[in-house]
C-alpha cells in the first residue's frame, strides 16, 4: 500500500476515499493486465529456468507456449466465465 506524507513529515495511509478515487474499473484493469501478460510470461518462462523444471532443450518451445497459454488465462478469471475458465487454471496446473 502507498503511504504518504502528512504536514507534520509523518507517514499516512490514504484514505477509503483516496483509494475509492484511484481504484480500477474492470475494463481497465483488463487492458492494464492485458498489457502486462508478455512480461508476466517471460517472469514465468524465466522463474521456470531459474528453477531448472524446463528438462532437455527440445522441451523449451513446450514450456513457453504452455507459459503463454496459461499466462494468457488471467484476464478471463476476472470476467462473467470466470468459473469455467477456473477449471482450465486447475487442470493445467496439476
Amino acid at each position: 500500500m502507498t503511504r504518504t506524507m502528512s504536514a507534520s513529515g509523518e507517514a499516512t495511509r490514504p484514505g477509503a476515499a483516496d483509494l475509492e478515487h484511484r481504484r480500477l474499473g474492470a475494463k481497465a484493469l483488463l487492458r492494464w493486465l492485458d498489457r502486462l501478460i508478455p512480461s508476466l510470461t517471460e517472469r514465468w518462462i524465466d522463474e521456470i529456468r531459474r528453477r531448472g523444471h524446463i528438462g532437455p532443450p527440445e522441451s523449451e518451445a513446450l514450456v513457453e507456449r504452455f507459459a503463454q497459454v496459461q499466462v494468457g488465462l488471467l484476464p478471463y478469471m476476472l470476467g462473467p466465465r470466470r468459473e469455467q475458465v477456473q477449471q482450465l487454471w486447475d487442470r493445467a496446473a496439476e
